[in-house]
């Protein structure tokens, strides 16, 4: 929205276009993906007793951790093909 554009436009701005770009194939996306929710859901049922706030908090975090790298390996890969 920033940009000026609908959030509902279409882009490549998704997760799984994210990971397909970093060269994964459409099924190792999917089950890195089926990983990574096993992972969260994982994490919630075994940190249950913290409360919904520290779960909150971490899960966000989390998030934030992984837009970043993911945003970071987004902008070299974009780099690389202008140099090229």
């Amino acid at each position: 929205m920033m940009a000026g554009r609908s959030p509902f436009s279409p882009d490549k701005n998704h997760v799984h276009h994210r990971i397909l770009a970093m060269g994964f194939q459409q099924i190792s996306t999917v089950m890195l993906l089926g990983l990574l929710n096993l992972v969260v859901i994982l994490f919630v049922i075994n940190f249950a007793e913290l409360g919904n706030t520290i779960l909150i908090v971490a899960l966000i975090a989390f998030s934030v951790l992984l837009s970043v790298f993911l945003g970071v390996y987004r902008s070299r890969t974009a780099q690389q093909r202008v140099a090229s």
